[in-house]
């Protein structure tokens, strides 16, 4: 009834709003990715909350997004969350994550790097908001030879490999399990 507030826009409002009704897909991915996350978590360009909600509850979990509608949405959603809280945070600004310093135990970069023009850049300023010894859990659509107008109409600018996305991780630091 309501889809129609969800127009094309430079955040692809109108392709979250439609993931929201794949359930399956989002229980399957939520079950998957659920066993690695911590109690302490955030999550980057979490948009209206897909798979949010899926994760709740945790002891700390903070959705970001830079969409103010997608922030509206996650803010109705917090409501009697105490756990949940919702925060502007642009993953390509490294001032966002200074204020975040060692207090996350699980960094979610899940679609997201696929956005951004410097993916290396993202994942070198997300790390100061893990503890030691925190994860990032990254997830990217993979093969660059997919890449498609489909790819193109909801704003990814490229796909991985996998030793792409190594390479990447280990550039910033991290361990590759």
């Amino acid at each position: 009834m309501i889809d129609d507030i969800y127009v094309k826009d430079a955040h692809g409002s109108e392709v979250l709003n439609s993931l929201n009704n794949v359930h399956q897909f989002n229980h399957w991915t939520a079950a998957f990715l659920g066993r690695d996350i911590g109690s302490r978590v955030l999550e980057l360009g979490a948009g209206i909350g897909n798979l949010t909600l899926r994760f709740l509850p945790r002891r700390r979990y903070v959705a970001s997004d830079i969409n103010q509608h997608a922030l509206a949405f996650l803010r109705n959603m917090s409501l009697g969350k105490p756990y949940l809280e919702v925060r502007r945070l642009d993953a390509t600004d490294p001032e966002s994550f200074r204020r975040l310093a060692g207090q996350f135990d699980t960094v979610l970069c899940l679609n997201l790097l696929e956005h951004v023009l410097d993916p290396q850049a993202v994942l070198e300023n997300l790390r100061p908001a893990l503890e030691p010894g925190g994860k990032v859990i990254v997830l990217v659509p993979q093969g660059q030879w997919l890449y498609s107008s489909l790819d193109l109409a909801v704003g990814h600018t490229r796909r991985f490999g996998r030793a792409e996305v190594v390479e990447l991780l280990r550039a910033a630091g991290f361990r590759v399990a």
